[in-house]
């Protein structure tokens, strides 16, 4: 087997316009292999998209960087892979979302429509691969030698290939069913067309951005600690649940194919992961920012054993030494808590995303001219006294602040900031 890289790319159509201009997303296929990989009859897969959410555009940055890099150092990359490999990344992955904008603002992490949050409509495919399929898929794929050493690797390896099979195969059956019952809408169209193209993944990123962020990481429970490898300041543990997001739609098949092997007294490896990258701010790129964001994912598959671990670290498309944040915590979701503007009016924050906040510091800085004590006569002795147009916003407790909105015009109610307590340091 020789050192190889090759690239494929193709366009998915998901809907038209009323004029009849197809929408379509660009899929990138590309192939690695070395004269040292382990040969599979399968490559393990990657699967990366971005831009789920219209305006949130950081991810295709990484993207285009992750591809520059594995084209440009291919000759001190390639030699480093411990198997063939296949990176399956999709840019722009809602064309509407993306065109969805009002005097230039992007408006895209919503349906107009029908107003649903594009990332939370993916299909449950525990409502779509029932326990008797799991049981014909047990009787199928299991014999009395899986726990065999000798033969431990060769029938996991075909047991985790015929079950991405039945994933893909279940998901296709969906989309079909709808599309000859009553029709499918262009969201559940895109959720489903995006599962059926990670359903052959053996890692799932997603990339979003905030409206004005950090970097952080959404992680299952079950994995958590693998995700410090992205070598991202924040990682929120998530449960092991499906709650409508790409990543949750990713791993709960694979965690509930193990929880139901384990009822039958057989214990198989929980290989698969999948994670949300928040990658700083919306409706802008940073390609140095991005650059490191594509060296982190690399850092993270070598860790994986994807890559030669020890000759990675050493090797000159990982300049990770510099890529070291200041921090690394982490705490779970139920610690990502949102605060909301006491009233309308200008707010400043303070405190930027990423910042460790003590109990009592002020965040924000609220101005609201109608605060001002009207009809007094003032002398010319007399100090006005503004500081009632100002309201300051403090953290309740010691936190991180995550992210905050990105206008500075806020109404009574509004979505100010998000902060992490009860945070762990690493």
């Amino acid at each position: 087997m020789s050192n190889t890289i090759n690239i494929k790319k193709t366009e998915l159509e998901i809907s038209s316009t009323f004029s009849g201009d197809q929408l379509s997303i660009p899929i990138f296929e590309i192939f690695l292999t070395s004269t040292d990989a382990t040969s599979l009859d399968d490559p393990y897969n990657i699967y990366i998209q971005s831009s789920m959410h219209g305006s949130e555009l950081q991810g295709n940055a990484v993207i285009y960087e992750l591809i520059s890099m594995l084209f440009n150092c291919n000759k001190s990359f390639l030699p480093l892979l411990k198997c063939p490999l296949k990176f399956t990344l999709v840019p722009l992955a809602n064309p509407l979302a993306l065109n969805q904008k009002i005097h230039g603002h992007t408006i895209g992490r919503f349906n107009v429509q029908s107003g649903e949050n594009y990332n939370r409509t993916y299909v449950n495919t525990e409502n779509l691969i029932l326990d008797i399929d799991l049981n014909l898929f047990f009787q199928d794929n299991y014999n009395d030698n899986y726990n065999d050493n000798h033969n431990h690797h060769k029938n996991w390896d075909e047991i985790k290939s015929n079950y991405k099979k039945l994933l893909k195969q279940k998901l296709i059956e969906n989309r079909d069913t709808l599309v000859n019952s009553r029709g499918i809408s262009y969201q559940q169209r895109l959720n489903i067309e995006l599962q059926i193209l990670a359903s052959s993944a053996d890692i799932v990123l997603d990339l979003h951005t905030a409206a004005q962020g950090m970097r952080y990481i959404f992680a299952p429970l079950y994995c958590y600690q693998n995700a410090f490898h992205f070598n991202f300041p924040l990682t929120i543990v998530i449960p092991n649940k499906f709650a409508g997001a790409m990543d949750e739609a990713s791993f709960t098949p694979w965690y509930h194919l193990k929880k139901f092997f384990q009822e039958k007294n057989v214990e198989i490896p929980l290989e698969f992961e999948s994670y949300t990258l928040e990658l700083g701010n919306e409706e802008s790129i940073d390609f140095k920012a991005a650059k490191i964001d594509a060296q982190n994912i690399l850092h993270y598959l070598a860790f994986k054993k994807i890559f030669d671990h020890q000759e990675f670290n050493h090797n000159d498309i990982n300049n990770n030494n510099n890529n070291k944040c200041s921090y690394q915590a982490h705490s779970e979701l139920k610690n990502y808590l949102t605060y909301y503007s006491p009233h309308s009016g200008l707010v400043e924050f303070i405190k930027k995303p990423g910042e460790i906040i003590k109990k009592g510091e002020t965040v924000a800085k609220i101005l609201n001219f109608k605060n001002f004590i009207a009809n007094k006569n003032y002398l010319d002795k007399d100090l006005i006294n503004l500081n009632s147009l100002i309201t300051e916003v403090a953290a309740k407790n010691d936190s991180i602040l995550v992210n905050h909105c990105s206008t500075a015009s806020i109404s009574a109610g509004s979505e100010l900031f998000k902060v992490i307590e009860n945070y762990n340091l690493i």
